[in-house]
């Protein structure tokens, strides 16, 4: 939150994700009962994480093809992985 009691919109991601402490949680969701706007902000974002998942997480779950990981071991992108 900032200084002036405005909520951001980094807290409302934090919100969708589950990020938030116990307090911050509380002040989010009050914020959100009393700004419309906001809670509108908070369905949209839960929707593109929904088709997010939707769309990604087979991809996500599947291996890496064959090759790729030794070849990441050998470069410097892998030493950073």
């Amino acid at each position: 939150m900032t200084e002036n009691g405005q909520i951001l919109d980094t807290d409302l991601h934090a919100y969708v994700d589950g990020e938030l402490d116990t307090r911050t949680l509380a002040e989010v969701e009050k914020w959100l009962a009393e700004h419309p706007a906001d809670a509108a902000k908070v369905h949209a974002y839960r929707l593109q994480k929904l088709h997010m998942h939707e769309l990604y997480d087979d991809v996500m779950n599947e291996p890496l093809p064959a090759g790729v990981e030794a070849a990441l071991k050998g470069s410097r992108l892998g030493a950073r992985w």
